[in-house]
């Protein structure tokens, strides 16, 4: 044999046994990969979707009176403290009222005399009506509560001297809380007086449980040009922690949450048009049942019958990346209704998925 020859023969011998090695590495390989496809199994979970829609807002006080000087003049008396609780009526500030007590006086004192000189009885209505101008001049040497409320941020002490319309501090009723908040115009068919609404706030730990009181019949178009209804909240008995101007975001309640078994699709096979799952028991051993499922998300089947949950099923050669999608819904189509949060599900306008 020649050297050529030699050479040509071990040549085709090395390719031949690299073959048969490439061969029976991918053999050993698809069949560890077997193997792993079938020992693979899944937990049917349950998932809640809650039936919702996200908005954020600040709160404000039921309602509020602005203190102010209804005219100049100096502080002579100051007859609460920020913090005090007052009512509806009660004097807070009292400007020098020489000039108003003087007219009041002299009026009072030419009344009894026009009445004891037996003046007609027009000029002594005439009086009387002079009487109760006089009464509302001095009425404007007050600062007084219009409502219920609690004083906060109060600026005035005696000898101070104020302008007409110098705000001095401001009353808020904390009653309760309210707030209006955007609903865009898609999910406002959804709203409706009474429905529950779940508050968080940056300040506080807990959340804050308020209502919807008020829903307009017209929309309104916000200055980046979207069309939304203004939704009226209100909250009952507010923590302390919670005060006026405070931000916050929270969820709608449309209605009550639904709760539902999902399952990888690599776990439910299909025989004769039948859907089928093979339950792992705690022998080792396993059984076959009929279920019936539904397209859930990418990933993802929603069991309607056959199944409980915490059920371990068997792998039925299909992909086992079970990686979750969480964007889209069953056909592909994000969640609709609440903004920024697309849902994990077939599920309707205004929900979302709570988690597994």
């Amino acid at each position: 044999m020649t050297k050529n020859k030699k050479i040509f023969v071990t040549v085709i011998c090395c390719l031949a046994l690299l073959a048969v090695g490439i061969s029976v590495f991918f053999i050993v390989r698809n069949a560890k990969k077997s193997t792993l496809v079938k020992n693979v199994t899944y937990t049917v979970k349950s998932e809640t979707i809650e039936h919702i829609i996200e908005i954020s807002g600040n709160i404000e006080a039921a309602e509020s009176q602005t203190l102010q000087a209804q005219g100049d003049g100096t502080v002579r008396k100051v007859n609460f403290k920020e913090g005090d609780t007052v009512k509806k009526g009660d004097v807070i500030i009292v400007l020098d009222s020489d000039e108003e007590d003087y007219n009041i006086s002299k009026h009072d004192w030419d009344y009894t005399k026009a009445k004891a000189n037996n003046s007609a009885p027009k000029e002594l209505e005439l009086m009387r009506k002079q009487r109760e101008m006089l009464l509302k001049k001095l009425e404007k040497r007050q600062v007084i509560a219009r409502i219920d409320g609690i004083i906060v941020g109060l600026d005035a002490a005696v000898e101070d001297y104020c302008e007409a319309k110098d705000e001095v501090g401001t009353i808020i009723d904390r009653s309760y809380l309210k707030a209006e908040v955007e609903v865009a115009e898609t999910d406002a068919p959804q709203l409706k007086k009474g429905q529950k609404v779940v508050m968080t706030f940056p300040s506080y730990s807990g959340e804050i449980i308020g209502e919807i009181v008020s829903v307009p019949a017209k929309g309104t178009i916000t200055s980046r040009g979207a069309s939304v209804v203004m939704a009226q909240i209100h909250v009952a008995n507010p923590p302390d922690e919670i005060l006026p101007g405070y931000s916050f975001t929270g969820k709608i309640q449309i209605k009550e949450s639904d709760t539902v078994l999902v399952v990888e699709k690599a776990a439910i096979g299909r025989e004769n048009r039948q859907q089928f799952a093979e339950v792992v028991k705690a022998d080792g051993s396993t059984e076959r049942v009929n279920v019936r499922a539904v397209p859930y998300d990418m990933n993802y089947l929603k069991i309607v019958e056959g199944l409980e949950e915490g059920m371990i099923l068997k792998n039925q050669g299909q992909s086992t990346s079970g990686t979750k999608a969480g964007t889209t819904g069953a056909f592909g189509m994000p969640g609709m209704g609440v903004p920024g949060n697309s849902g994990r599900g077939a599920s309707p306008a205004g929900s979302a998925p709570k988690g597994k």
